[in-house]
C-alpha cells in the first residue's frame, strides 16, 4: 500500500537496441525487455494511492520536474513548453516554493525530513497541496545537482515569473531559489552551486544539403556533413575543440575533429532540436569520444521532412570533461 508505481518512455523517439527477455518473466505472458541503458529512458508519470486510498496520476508534477530537470542540464525542452507548459511552470515554481519554505523554517529537504523519522511513507501524505513522494523527489534531484547548465534560447521561453525564481540572465544574478539551492549546497557538500552557458550552433542546410538529404535512400548513405564548431576549452584560451555535425537519413551524430593537446578524449553530451520535424529533440547519452571518433543515434524518419523547402538544426553541446 506505500508503494508507487512507475511509468517510464523512451525519451523522444531515440530508439535503443534492447533484449527480449519475455521467456524469463517471473510471470505467463509478461513482455520484458532488458534495455543496454537507462539514459534514454524518462519517468513520465508516478501513480500513488492517496489519502483516500485512491490510485492517483502525478503526470503534470512529473513533467514539471522533468522541465527543471531538463532546463539546469544544458538539454532542449520545446517539447515541455506546449500548451500545458504553464501549468509545468506553475507546479515546478510551487515545489520550489515548498523547498524555500522548508529552508525558511529549518526543515530541510523533505527527503530527509522522513529519513530522520526512520520512515519513507509517503502515500497519501500531502505537503502545501504538493504529494510529498513527489517534493521529495524534487528536493533529492536538488541535493545531487551541483551545476546549471543553460540552454539560453530555451531559457529565454520559460518566462520571467520562472526566471525570477532561478536566474535572470540580463545580469546573470542568482533569484530566491537558487540562492537557497546554492545554501544548501554549501552546507552539505561544501560547494557552491556553479552556473554554465551551453554553447549554441545552427545549422541550415543549402540546396545542395537539402537535395541529398532528401534523396538518401537507406541509413548507411555517406553522411552529409556541416560546418565545422569550436568550443574553446575556456573563456580567453586558444585550446579548442573541434565538432562536425553529421546528417544520415534517420539519423544524426556529432564528430570529434581535434581535441586541446592536453586531452586523450573527451566526454560529450550533446543536443539536437529539428524544429521542421514536429520540433524532434535527441538529447543523447554521455559519449567518451576521441579525435575523429563519431556519436550517431537513430532520430526522425525523413520522410516527415520530405516536403519541407528549409531544414534547420538547431545543436548544443557540453564537454564535462
Amino acid at each position: 500500500d506505500g508503494g508507487a508505481i512507475i511509468e517510464y518512455g523512451q525519451h523522444s523517439t531515440l530508439r535503443t537496441p534492447y533484449l527480449d527477455v519475455s521467456y524469463c518473466a517471473p510471470f505467463p505472458h509478461r513482455q520484458s525487455k532488458l534495455f543496454a541503458y537507462s539514459a534514454v529512458m524518462e519517468v513520465r508519470d508516478i501513480f500513488v494511492q492517496n489519502q483516500f486510498g485512491k490510485i492517483t496520476s502525478n503526470r503534470n508534477y512529473v513533467h514539471s520536474i522533468l522541465l527543471f530537470q531538463r532546463m539546469i542540464n544544458g538539454q532542449y525542452f520545446e517539447y515541455l513548453l506546449d500548451q500545458q507548459g504553464s501549468t509545468y511552470r506553475r507546479l515546478l515554481m510551487q515545489l520550489m516554493d515548498n523547498e524555500m519554505s522548508n529552508d525558511k523554517n529549518q526543515k530541510g529537504p523533505t527527503y530527509l525530513q522522513q529519513h530522520l523519522q526512520h520512515s519513507m511513507q509517503f502515500a497519501g501524505v500531502m505537503e502545501n497541496g504538493v504529494l510529498k513522494y513527489v517534493q521529495a523527489l524534487f528536493a533529492f534531484m536538488l541535493g545531487n545537482s551541483k551545476e546549471m547548465w543553460i540552454v539560453q534560447s530555451q531559457y529565454n521561453k520559460v518566462g520571467d515569473a520562472l526566471q525570477n525564481y532561478v536566474m535572470t540572465l540580463h545580469d546573470n544574478a542568482f533569484k530566491k531559489f537558487a540562492v537557497c539551492w546554492n545554501k544548501r549546497l554549501r552546507q552539505s557538500m561544501k560547494t557552491q552551486l556553479a552556473f554554465k552557458f551551453v554553447n549554441e550552433w545552427k545549422w541550415q542546410l543549402d540546396a545542395d544539403e537539402l537535395q541529398q538529404y532528401k534523396q538518401s535512400k537507406t541509413t548507411d548513405a555517406d553522411a552529409i556533413e556541416g560546418p565545422e564548431f569550436e568550443l574553446q576549452e575556456a573563456p580567453n584560451s586558444y585550446a579548442v575543440f573541434v565538432f562536425v555535425p553529421l546528417l544520415f537519413r534517420n539519423r544524426f551524430g556529432i564528430k570529434l575533429k581535434q581535441l586541446p593537446q592536453q586531452y586523450k578524449n573527451a566526454v560529450l553530451e550533446w543536443d539536437v532540436f529539428c524544429p521542421a520535424a514536429n520540433s524532434f529533440i535527441l538529447s543523447a547519452p554521455p559519449a567518451v569520444l576521441y579525435a575523429d571518433d563519431a556519436d550517431i543515434h537513430f532520430t526522425f524518419d525523413a520522410d516527415q521532412v520530405s516536403q519541407n523547402a528549409s531544414i534547420e538544426f538547431n545543436i548544443c553541446v557540453k564537454v564535462k570533461q
